[in-house]
């Protein structure tokens, strides 16, 4: 016969509900999933999962009782009842873990705590239907909208269960009614809580026949709430394209900007075609420059009269003749024959 250290012994034999494996902490990820007066439901659904992933859930439904004081399992048993019922205190608030701490088996303290906080309580129950009626799409997503309402449902359903049906045989399949039912309901509920935009997809589920399921319902009101972001995408875009179209110049007589934005007027940017920069930067002043000397001869004509603006020109225009022949302004021919002359 093979000897096992007191270390491994938990390994030996084909029944894995003692392995070390399956003995790792048991995590709370934050303090609202402790047990407190009103979650009793939510808990109890994660520790049923976690319990179950551990291979220990026998030690609360009662399928793993205490072994007899002969078995050679019962050390192994009471380490794995130990290690449950530490999962146990530590998954409740501290106001309630001083009430349970002292409970021989986890089987026990799993029983005291639901019949203390599993039974269907009244007011909590009030709030989460009024929760229900009062919960608005409003500016949500309508993914985030039905979740928020599926939570609130599923809580509801944990806590006022419906009965099943238990006879023999069954045919009536009340049970298939019941959850037809129930589906039409959480419709509704679904339903009303849209904003008013999504009134005419609302009519026609409603106008359907037979009523879509719950499912079926939000697939449509998801379905028009995407062709309704597109719509508004495509009309942005549009506006966008309207808006830069326009723009008119009226000196160049083109489309995207207004006179004041000209290049052609203001110059050309740095970040425009380098290749054409300068030629048209100098076009930019040129026509600039023969802006601004249109402007000044305006206003000069309008300080004397249009027969003397002209003969100042007639004036300016014969000094600069004779500026660049001198010469000409010799009138004595004697001049020309002296021996100075070069």
């Amino acid at each position: 016969m093979p000897h096992y250290s007191p270390k491994y012994v938990v390994n030996t034999g084909p029944n894995l509900l003692y392995s070390n494996a399956s003995t790792a902490n048991l995590r709370i990820k934050s303090n609202k999933n402790l047990l407190r007066d009103v979650n009793y439901s939510d808990w109890e659904n994660e520790m049923t999962n976690a319990l179950y992933a551990k291979n220990k859930i026998g030690f609360f439904d009662g399928t793993q009782p205490m072994l007899k004081e002969d078995s050679i399992e019962l050390t192994n048993w009471k380490r794995c009842n130990a290690m449950v019922r530490g999962w146990l205190v530590s998954s409740t608030e501290k106001e309630i873990k001083g009430s349970v701490k002292y409970a021989t088996t986890a089987r026990d303290m799993w029983l005291d705590l639901k019949e203390r906080f599993g039974k269907e309580n009244a007011p909590w129950v009030y709030e989460l239907r009024r929760a229900v009626t009062s919960i608005q799409k409003n500016n949500l997503t309508v993914s985030s909208y039905y979740t928020k309402l599926r939570s609130v449902w599923d809580e509801i359903q944990s806590i006022s269960q419906i009965p099943a049906c238990s006879c023999t045989g069954c045919t009536c399949r009340i049970n298939k009614e019941i959850a037809k039912l129930r589906d039409k309901e959480r419709l509704y509920d679904y339903l009303v809580g849209l904003d008013e935009e999504f009134n005419a997809v609302k009519t026609q589920i409603l106008s359907s026949s037979p009523l879509p399921t719950l499912t079926a319902g939000y697939h449509l009101v998801s379905q028009d709430e995407q062709q309704r972001q597109i719509r508004v995408a495509l009309h942005d875009n549009r506006n966008k394209s309207i808006k830069s179209e326009d723009k008119w110049c009226t000196h160049c007589k083109k489309t995207g900007h207004m006179v004041d934005g000209c290049f052609e007027l203001i110059g050309y940017l740095e970040w425009w075609n380098t290749k054409n920069t300068n030629m048209k930067n100098q076009t930019g002043r040129q026509k600039t420059q023969a802006k601004a000397a249109t402007v000044t001869e305006d206003k000069v004509t309008q300080l004397i009269t249009k027969e003397d603006y002209e003969n100042l020109m007639r004036m300016l225009k014969s000094a600069k003749v004779n500026e660049e022949n001198p010469k000409a302004n010799m009138s004595d021919k004697s001049c020309w024959n002296s021996p100075y002359n070069l």
